[in-house]
């Protein structure tokens, strides 16, 4: 399966329609999400997570970083920083923030991924 970058549909997601500035471009492929993921400065994923276990993010991701930075925290308090260039893998659990304007190419579980965007979608409609 392939499909240019270009021609990855926008998906529409709890993140892309509330929070300003973030564009998701994905399909699913089998058992995963695959996409580009594009996160202006600023976006702290953390609130959302909230209600997840440990209130973090339970999913593994794995991926690229193509343009600016992000953190990453760990259950046990670890922190890393990703930088373009970076191939990563984050985890769970985890949660993370954007540094400055990001851009990404990510491979997440689909089942997972699923489940939790159900749970965040919930999360952003509560926010005030």
């Amino acid at each position: 399966m392939r499909t240019p970058m270009k021609d990855l549909p926008a998906h529409k997601s709890p993140f892309s329609e509330k929070v300003k500035g973030v564009e998701m471009f994905t399909e699913d492929w089998g058992d995963m999400t695959c996409g580009c993921y594009r996160y202006p400065k600023g976006v702290d994923f953390t609130p959302y997570f909230v209600g997840m276990p440990d209130d973090l993010c339970p999913i593994p991701h794995y991926g690229y970083c193509l343009k600016g930075t992000f953190h990453v925290r760990y259950k046990d308090g670890k922190e890393e920083v990703v930088k373009a260039g970076d191939l990563f893998y984050l985890p769970p659990p985890h949660t993370f923030w954007i540094d400055e304007d990001t851009e990404m190419i990510m491979f997440s579980p689909l089942k997972l991924m699923s489940e939790s965007v159900k749970l965040a979608q919930s999360n952003l409609g509560s926010e005030k």
